[in-house]
């Protein structure tokens, strides 16, 4: 989901720097989790270090409302400000969606691919 207001990921960055964050991702346990096959684990583990400085407004309200409707997780990505959900099922996401669409005009529900990212086209 896309908020209306936008992050120059180079700002982002640059308050990193300034004033760094309390929130880091536990690698190890994600790994853990991931080779065990638990979801919840590897959600318990995430993290984004550039949500605290990011000056992206509507992070947090974003996050509550898609763990409000049955999110394990939600975290801003990378730079933000397009904040994301974690669900156990399509449907769940499908019904997180359209609560949300009556607020932001940019809300979409994706599937993940089985084996992680790869090309399927050239450009």
């Amino acid at each position: 989901m896309m908020p209306g207001d936008g992050v120059a990921t180079p700002e982002a960055f640059a308050a990193y720097d300034r004033v760094g964050s309390p929130v880091h991702p536990d690698c190890f346990a994600q790994e853990q989790a991931i080779r065990a096959g638990d979801l919840a684990g590897v959600c318990a583990a995430a993290g984004n270090a550039l949500e605290f400085c990011s000056g992206a407004a509507q992070t947090e309200t974003i996050k509550q409302l898609l763990v409000q409707n049955g999110a394990h997780t939600a975290l801003m990505t990378g730079s933000g400000a397009a904040v994301f959900g974690v669900f156990d099922t399509e449907t769940q996401a499908q019904a997180a969606a359209g609560v949300l669409a009556a607020q932001y005009p940019q809300v979409y529900v994706a599937r993940p691919d089985r084996g992680g990212a790869r090309v399927t086209a050239a450009r």
